[in-house]
């Protein structure tokens, strides 16, 4: 069976045919007949999800690949970070299967990547704050590390 319309056409012509009769008619047809029919039905639903399914896929990859191509050259201005953070947005919400359909990723990754390196340009001193507060956040870790190994040792030394 495929999902063609003249697959359609021969399953609604049965079914049409089917219904039509009446019930002595109905009657006259065996279980196992009958379950040919239900079964090319319930099959070329199957076959039509699939399908809706596909096209739906490639229309939402579709969409984030037309907004990571919108991005264009990329400089440092507000219009070009919303379109990156639009076009990341798009691909994020694609599930796996609908990202795999999308062949300009690494134009999104760049212009990424690029954007970033204009913002550190435009902004130096900024960068360097973020840097220190980088060390000062991992210093706090440790010692957040280094008290909750230090009670976890003291309940257990309570425990016992």
């Amino acid at each position: 069976m495929a999902y063609t319309d003249e697959c359609k056409e021969k399953i609604d012509a049965a079914r049409d045919a089917y219904d039509a009769l009446s019930a002595d008619g109905k009657a006259m047809i065996t279980d196992e007949t009958y379950k040919v029919l239900t079964d090319a039905e319930a099959k070329y639903a199957e076959l039509k999800a699939a399908a809706d399914k596909e096209e739906a896929d490639k229309a939402a990859a579709k969409n984030a690949q037309d907004k990571i191509d919108a991005i264009g050259e990329v400089v440092y201005s507000d219009e070009c970070k919303t379109k990156i953070e639009e076009a990341r947005a798009a691909y994020d919400a694609l599930t796996n299967e609908q990202k795999a359909l999308v062949t300009n990723y690494g134009t999104l990754i760049e212009a990424e990547y690029d954007y970033a390196e204009l913002e550190q340009q435009a902004h130096p001193t900024d960068v360097e704050i973020v840097e220190g507060q980088k060390s000062t956040f991992r210093r706090c870790c440790a010692t957040a590390r280094s008290i909750s190994s230090s009670a976890t040792g003291c309940m257990m030394l309570r425990e016992n």
